[in-house]
């Protein structure tokens, strides 16, 4: 009788079944691992575009605070330009620059001594 030299059929059928449930497991995996990547990308960009507009919005809020901050100065600045008296005006009327020193006195942007003291510099004391 003659003896055959390798594995036998069933041998062969039992390896080649095993390598396919290998192989067919190794692709389930790999198909697993690109699906949670795929997952994690799409939560990611999803993450990413929250964060984009969340900037967005935070700009926006500090666009407008800035906004409001330069209406109230340029408020301030026109309550307090009528009162002020300019430096080099020329004009000669005492009475007038007076009055408008108590004004600001009045308004609380200047204090006693200082309208004392303009007021001793216009009178010449």
């Amino acid at each position: 009788m003659m003896r055959r030299r390798g594995p036998s059929l069933l041998g062969v059928v039992a390896v080649s079944a095993a390598t396919t449930h290998v192989m067919q497991k190794n692709q389930a995996a790999g198909q697993q691992a690109q699906q949670q990547a795929y997952e994690q990308g799409a939560a990611a960009g999803q993450q990413a575009t929250y964060e984009q507009q969340a900037a967005a919005q935070q700009a926006a809020a500090q666009q407008e605070q800035m906004a409001q901050m330069q209406a109230q100065m340029a408020a301030m600045q026109a309550q307090q330009a009528p009162a002020a008296v300019p430096a080099s005006s020329g004009a000669t009327d005492v009475t007038t620059q007076l009055t408008q020193l108590a004004q600001l006195k009045d308004q609380g942007i200047i204090t006693q001594d200082e309208f004392d003291a303009k007021k001793k510099q216009l009178l010449g004391i």
